[in-house]
């Protein structure tokens, strides 16, 4: 019994012992990096690399198509060369590191690769399409795949070395079967581009996708565009083979490019009523279409078919905006105007007001005068504080919901640059002399004065010019020299001077007439002696 005591603590430490051992969590190895699999540089065979890790007996090498099959490489080499591939099939492969049998890291990311030398080859070529010079191209193009849910599809388009540049591209993926949002983009190719839709879609019941494809001006002929599906992937990211999916070209068909008559004839009479021939630059204007030939800053829809914006800043514009059909009206589709630091002048056109979808409007530094038409109230797709500029011209208005509106929209204080009529004109006097005092105008600063005259005769000339004030600050001025018992009709307007706001000196309209009839002042002596 004493003996069986003094061995039960041995057996308890051998049992513990055994115990903890068979508790000891495996550690696998760390998971490779940098695997690479050879593109198109060996012919008979794809290399696949990766970094060496420490503490791992052997490397499972993968690759990939439809299920895995996997290789069993030693732990002395971080290489591994795929045979069994078909030359110019591209597979994807991935690695693992693996210690006493069973304990493996995770799996590395894929990467693709291919046998043959030369660059990966298209699953297939779904046809070719012409196009004439100055044409657009649509391509309607039908996706299927069987049971194959299809994360990621490229497609190419391209045409001959040589026969122009790309002049438009329209990329566009619908479907009303896709369960996630499909995100689709173009990338300028030198002879093309290339399409790229990512998403997932449900591709049993196929994936619409559209593109149109501008000719260039300088395209010869019937140019030959070949459309190509390069790789399709499933939701893993495996590479689909040709056997798995399959693309038509539902149809094809060359559509008429350019803007419409109405709307080159408007940009032709904007050029005549803002005097295009004394522009600064007026590159290719009056000549063939506006959006194909590039008239200078006339900028285009994506498939050159409508005018969407008119950006001619400090390009010497002269006249008026106003003007007779077609005019700035029928662009229905503007939705940048700017005119701005030029020398128009005339009235604001009422029928801006028709251009609903205008996000921009500059015409600051001109010579506009006149009420503001209240068609403008219209333009609500203006973003706030950003998308009007009518400063520092001779505008106005009287019309209080017009006032917030355009306050809402513009830049900063649209009414304080305005160079508008004195109002408030009196006039007082006597023995040959007028004192005159007037309203001193919002736009009070910068560089400028008022100009104060006179007639005998109401509301008619010749008229005698009195004086100007220093500046716009000053609103009272003295004129001598008057004779007694002559009725004088005295105006006033304001001045502001070019700087760097507007090129031009902008002088308002004379205000209302102030009347004095001069007169003498009489000297009373009372006798103020007492008796």
């Amino acid at each position: 019994m004493v003996l069986l005591q003094r061995l039960i603590p041995y057996f308890l430490l051998i049992t513990i012992g055994l115990s903890f051992s068979s508790l000891a969590i495996a550690i696998p190895p760390d998971i490779p990096t940098n695997v690479v699999a050879s593109d198109g540089t060996y012919d008979d065979k794809v290399q696949v690399t990766w970094d060496d890790v420490a503490d791992e007996d052997y490397y499972e090498v993968s690759n990939c198509v439809i299920g895995c099959t996997a290789h069993v490489v030693s732990a002395d080499t971080t290489s591994f060369d795929y045979t069994a591939g078909t030359p110019g099939k591209a597979e994807n492969f991935k690695v693992r590191a693996c210690k006493n049998g069973n304990d493996c890291s995770d799996d590395s990311s894929f990467d693709t690769g291919f046998a043959k030398n030369g660059s990966a080859p298209p699953l297939f070529s779904i046809g070719s399409a012409s196009g004439s010079p100055n044409s657009v191209v649509s391509l309607d193009l039908e996706f299927t795949a069987g049971w194959v849910s299809v994360a990621e599809t490229t497609v190419t388009v391209t045409w001959p070395v040589g026969a122009g540049q790309l002049s438009a591209v329209f990329c566009d993926v619908s479907n009303q079967t896709v369960t996630t949002s499909v995100n689709s983009s173009c990338d300028y190719l030198a002879n093309g581009f290339q399409m790229h839709y990512s998403g997932t879609f449900d591709m049993t019941t196929g994936l619409a996708a559209s593109l149109q494809i501008g000719i260039p001006s300088d395209a010869p002929n019937s140019t030959q565009l070949t459309i190509t599906v390069v790789s399709a992937k499933d939701e893993i990211g495996f590479s689909l083979p040709p056997d798995y999916i399959s693309v038509s070209a539902g149809s094809i068909t060359t559509l008429a490019t350019g803007v419409s008559e109405d709307e080159r004839a408007a940009l032709v009479n904007f050029y005549h009523a803002t005097n295009g021939s004394g522009w600064d630059f007026k590159d290719s204007w009056l000549s063939g279409d506006p959006c194909v030939d590039g008239w200078y800053k006339v900028i285009c829809n994506v498939n050159n078919t409508t005018v969407t914006g008119l950006d001619l800043p400090a390009n010497l514009l002269s006249g008026s905006l106003v003007f007779d059909a077609p005019n700035l009206s029928d662009l229905e589709n503007l939705t940048i105007l700017n005119v701005s630091h030029n020398f128009i002048g005339g009235q604001v056109p009422a029928e801006l007001g028709d251009l609903a979808g205008l996000e921009l409007l500059a015409m600051n530094g001109n010579q506009l005068s006149g009420p503001i038409p209240s068609e403008l109230l219209a333009l609500t797709s203006l973003p706030d504080n950003t998308g009007l500029d009518i400063n520092y011209n001779l505008l106005f208005t009287s019309n209080a919901a017009l006032d917030t509106f355009l306050d809402s929209k513009s830049v900063n204080d649209w009414s304080a640059t305005q160079t508008t009529t004195p109002t408030g004109l009196n006039a007082t006097g006597s023995d040959g002399t007028a004192n005159l005092t007037w309203d001193l105008i919002e736009f009070s600063t910068g560089p400028g004065h008022y100009e104060v005259r006179y007639s005998t005769h109401q509301g008619a000339g010749p008229y005698t010019s009195v004086g100007t004030t220093d500046d716009k600050s000053e609103n009272t001025i003295q004129v001598s020299g008057l004779s007694n018992g002559v009725t004088y009709y005295f105006q006033v307007r304001a001045v502001s001077i070019h700087d760097v706001n507007n090129d031009s000196d902008l002088v308002s309209e004379y205000s209302a007439e102030a009347s004095l009839l001069m007169g003498t002042t009489q000297e009373v002596i009372f006798n103020n002696s007492f008796e």
